[in-house]
């Protein structure tokens, strides 16, 4: 569990947790008070209601995050992952809204290449 890239949510994009609220039909409100409160003292000092809602609605964007794949230039296609992106590249996927795993971003690159190659010819 990455608290600080949870902290960096708190502070910089808020929205992630606004959303995370509206998916799981949880007051906004609440869910943000967990958030600052889990970063400020840890996991451990949640009462059991607020662990309840960090580990529904939280934790996800905090643990076992999952790539989020990547566009393909020449079809178009989304390209799905699988793999879980490590907990230290977690507040660059939040800073720049996507990040891709290892495996997606040599493959995007390549492909980002290829079709710069292909223009120019």
């Amino acid at each position: 569990m990455n608290l600080h890239a949870l902290d960096y949510i708190n502070k910089n994009c808020v929205e992630v947790l606004e959303q995370a609220s509206k998916d799981s039909g949880v007051n906004e409100a609440m869910i943000k008070g967990v958030a600052l409160f889990a970063v400020a003292n840890g996991y451990d000092k949640l009462s059991q209601n607020q662990k309840y809602h960090f580990d529904e609605t939280i934790r996800p964007l905090i643990e076992n995050v999952q790539c989020s794949g990547f566009y393909n230039p020449y079809s178009g296609d989304r390209v799905d992952c699988s793999a879980v992106l490590p907990d230290e590249n977690l507040i660059a996927y939040y800073g720049h809204d996507e990040t891709y795993c290892e495996s997606c971003q040599s493959e995007a690159d390549y492909m980002a290449n290829r079709r710069e190659q292909i223009e120019r010819e």
